[in-house]
């Protein structure tokens, strides 16, 4: 990504990349090659709901919708909706990362203003034989957390945006996934909220008028209960509802903690409370246990990631629907699908190998930026060029080879061997009979003398 923006001044400020992921209506003959088995058979002028990235040129939000819109109308095509809207660096910085949307990106400039990526069909019929999701994902970007609203009368609970998300009766919401939610039935509102997010939690919850519940009992919640999950059943008008949603700069205000995750369902709080408590602990196929923080935004991104499963049998039961917000104002929402829901196979291990991905690539992007700040070549805009990021991965993988279990050990590790690049070196190359005792040492000493050595050879 080090040379993904390069941003030009015009009269309305400054330009760079913007991109989005948009729903549109296309004709079939339009969408990508890898789906021609699907539509082969379909008159080409047939309409099917799609899906693709698109990069424009643009100075603000404002003026990525009007470059699209004539660009979608030049196409013959019309937006449904966009969502994931952003500067290509704040898109990628916030995880949505892919080789597509980073060509994208250095595609666009001002002799091209908008460039879009393959068109996926997403219609039955139309969707790719391989799809077999079971979860129905909807992405929403810019959500706004509620201000102090001082003033303000009368008081939001929530911000506009999730209103029916969170407090609405949509009928999509109801009795439409035959997941033990009666469509005659009232719809409430719940949260899981982690308590090592949140200062004081028990004391909160004691005064906030609602009602909750623990997930842990017994010798569990003695230990745990000021870093347990809460069920708590939220209402509207609700102070401390409010201030879950509410970002402000008050200790209080929950918004920037991302607290945790948010239940629409007919069940009662008892009923989920037994419910979700199967989840707290889960055993993989050899029978191992593990403590499931299904409430963290990481297993939502699990969800999100693979649709089609696995997940923990019957965790989706009781349930219409399951959100998580965004520090950024990012809100996923995911249904379950009707039916029951798949077998799964040995989902511990999925769920590990996953987690262990995410977090081995959100390491390899703060190394990056830690390079970039420290050595990288100003642009003269304010910005530093960024090291290749493959580069970086490539260090990372060198690094755990070597032991390096420590995150210290691995970033002293990863700049070592790109000081030793930038002399233009290998750190196979570098002697390591220089440093006494190297390979008895421990992974922190080893990761320092690596690191004094290679600053010597190139005097940084």
């Amino acid at each position: 990504m080090d040379d993904l923006v390069n941003p030009s001044t015009g009269p309305d400020g400054t330009y760079s990349p913007w991109l989005g992921k948009c729903h549109l209506l296309c004709r079939t003959a339009d969408v990508t090659a890898d789906c021609a088995q699907d539509v082969a058979n379909v008159d080409a002028e047939t309409v099917a709901e799609c899906e693709t990235v698109i990069a424009v040129w643009a100075s603000d939000r404002r003026e990525f919708d009007e470059r699209l819109s004539d660009y979608l109308n030049g196409q013959g095509w019309r937006l449904i909706w966009s969502d994931q809207v952003a500067p290509a660096i704040d898109w990628m910085a916030g995880g949505v990362v892919n080789r597509t949307a980073i060509d994208l990106a250095r595609a666009v400039h001002t002799s091209r203003l908008v460039a879009h990526g393959p068109v996926i069909p997403l219609k039955e019929g139309l969707v790719p034989s391989s799809d077999d999701a079971f979860l129905r994902v909807e992405r929403r970007d810019g959500i706004v957390p509620l201000d102090s609203q001082f003033g303000t009368w009368p008081r939001k609970t929530v911000p506009d945006d999730l209103y029916s998300f969170l407090f609405g009766m949509a009928e999509n919401e109801v009795g439409d996934n035959n997941n033990d939610v009666a469509d005659d039935k009232y719809l409430g509102t719940y949260a899981i909220l982690d308590a090592a997010k949140i200062v004081n939690t028990t004391e909160l919850l004691a005064v906030s008028g609602l009602e909750y519940r623990c997930l842990f009992k017994g010798d569990a919640y003695d230990d745990l209960k000021g870093v347990a999950p809460y069920i708590v059943a939220l209402k509207e008008d609700n102070a401390f509802t409010r201030n879950l949603f509410t970002s402000a700069g008050a200790p209080w205000h929950l918004w920037p903690k991302e607290a945790g995750i948010y239940i629409r369902s007919a069940a009662t709080l008892d009923d989920l409370w037994a419910h979700f408590r199967k989840f707290t602990k889960i055993s993989d196929e050899q029978g191992k246990w593990y403590f499931l923080r299904f409430w963290d935004g990481m297993f939502f991104e699990y969800l999100a990631a693979h649709p089609a499963g696995p997940f923990p049998a019957r965790f989706f039961s009781n349930m219409s629907s399951i959100l998580h917000f965004s520090a950024t104002g990012r809100m996923i929402r995911i249904a379950p699908g009707e039916g029951e829901q798949p077998s799964p196979p040995d989902f511990m291990q999925f769920f590990r190998d996953f987690v262990a991905e995410q977090k081995r690539e959100r390491f390899v992007d703060r190394a990056v930026s830690f390079l970039g700040a420290r050595y990288g070549d100003d642009q003269g805009d304010g910005q530093k060029v960024q090291p290749d990021r493959e580069m970086v991965s490539e260090y990372y993988a060198t690094a755990r080879s070597m032991k390096m279990t420590s995150e210290l050990s691995a970033i002293k590790t990863i700049e070592a061997q790109y000081l030793i690049a930038r002399a233009g070196s290998r750190l196979e190359e570098i002697d390591t009979a220089e440093i006494e005792n190297f390979e008895n040492l421990s992974d922190a000493h080893r990761a320092d003398a690596l690191l004094e050595l290679a600053s010597r050879l190139t005097g940084d």
